[in-house]
């Protein structure tokens, strides 16, 4: 049977639908989440995943007046949100907030439920964070909006950069992360020389002696080429000097005696008298 492209898309969209409609999102206490914006972060089938409110029909930095606006999911657990405020004098402004949501495990037991901020009602809430250095992909947070006190203090909540990794592969990501969003350029350099250093030593001796002989033998046939050519050339140009035009042979009466014409007569007859 054979299936057309807009066919297949549109049944994998279904699939898609029928699948998010079957995820359930968990607070920590267990409770689950009933409006449909909050969705899994991670759409694999059978995974465990943050979620996140990314159903919502107003997009990332949407206008508040239409409405709370979507969810972006960072590899770290975290949901932002962006929101676009307008002044009554017209100055248009973003706020960023952070939040801990909910997860697909329900028993809140996987490496990959953030399983942070949990006191209080946000045991059954989603949890305001926000980072110490003020960028999505800080290492040191605090629970509740706007509130930086516990950072650089042992209260402060370390989070890998991608949830679910393990504290040296995080780390290592965090570091190369920090490295290419300063120079990038030194970065991409550094990591192509050792694979360019250990091509060249993996060379064996008879590997560099054939192409030391290659690169001899093509540099005597460019030169035997380059000289054929220039004399072809020579030949071409000079061409062969141009054979003298010799006058007409006389016979043995005449040879060596001189040809003497008499005017004619009226008759216009022509005499001709040898010479003495």
């Amino acid at each position: 049977m054979v299936v057309s492209h807009r066919a297949f898309v549109v049944l994998l969209g279904f699939l898609g639908h029928v699948q998010l409609a079957a995820a359930v999102c968990y607070y920590p206490n267990g409770l689950s989440e009933s409006d449909p914006a909050y969705q899994p972060c991670n759409q694999i089938q059978s995974s465990v995943s943050m979620c996140c409110a990314t159903s919502r029909t107003n997009p990332p930095s949407g206008p508040f007046a239409n409405g709370l606006t979507a969810d972006t999911c960072l590899p770290n657990g975290m949901c932002q949100n962006i929101v676009q405020w307008t002044s009554p004098g017209g100055q248009v402004t973003y706020n960023y907030s952070y939040f801990r949501d909910q997860c697909t495990d329900a028993q809140w037991s996987s490496n990959k439920c953030l399983n942070v901020c949990r006191t209080g009602q946000s045991d059954g809430s989603t949890a305001a964070m926000t980072p110490c250095d003020n960028t999505a992909n800080s290492t040191q947070w605090c629970c509740g909006r706007n509130n930086t006190a516990c950072c650089n203090t042992p209260d402060a909540i370390t989070l890998a950069q991608v949830l679910g990794l393990s504290s040296s592969t995080s780390s290592s990501i965090s570091a190369a992360t920090a490295t290419s969003t300063s120079s990038p350029t030194t970065s991409s350099t550094s990591g192509m020389s050792p694979v360019a250093s250990s091509a060249s030593s993996g060379l064996s001796t008879g590997a560099k002696a054939g192409i030391g002989v290659g690169v001899g033998v093509g540099e005597l046939a460019l030169i035997f080429l380059l000289g054929f050519f220039f004399v072809r050339r020579q030949r071409a140009s000079s061409g062969s000097p141009p054979t003298a035009r010799l006058p007409p042979p006389t016979n043995d009466a005449t040879a060596g005696k001189t040809i003497h014409e008499k005017s004619a007569g009226p008759e216009t007859t022509r005499y001709e008298l040898q010479g003495e």
